[in-house]
């Protein structure tokens, strides 16, 4: 059975190529593109991970994750910051089940990212935390 996820950036050409290549490379996956965090939000009831960039317009990769963690407590994050896990705010800082990965992403390491989340005993306490 394929894994769903949910993949969020306001960038077209960004989400297009990466959902592209997850599709191309880890074809075990069903990917979720939005180009709006607020549809995304709105969608996200019964999906394992949430896969962002930080920096959108409107609403941000952090205040998506925030959000999405108050409608699923354990969901499982992947955040894409320029600047890895530098840019990422207290509200989400050490917390279990978010990783983050520095942009531009090489595939492999998202691909390794959604794997450890998604094959966790938790659902993600694996994952590393952000400190």
């Amino acid at each position: 059975m394929a894994d769903h996820i949910f993949y969020v950036d306001d960038r077209e050409e960004s989400l297009s190529s990466k959902t592209d290549l997850l599709a191309r490379e880890a074809p075990h996956l069903t990917v979720r593109a939005f180009s709006e965090a607020a549809l995304a939000l709105e969608a996200l009831t019964r999906t394992p991970l949430l896969v962002t960039s930080l920096r959108m317009e409107g609403m941000s990769g952090q205040a998506l994750a925030l959000a999405a963690r108050e409608l699923i407590s354990n969901l499982p994050v992947i955040v894409m910051a320029v600047h890895g896990g530098v840019e990422i705010g207290g509200a989400l800082r050490g917390r279990s089940l978010v990783e983050c990965l520095g942009e531009p992403v090489q595939i492999e390491s998202l691909i390794a990212s959604i794997g450890r989340l998604l094959t966790s005993d938790d659902g993600g306490s694996g994952a590393t935390s952000l400190s």
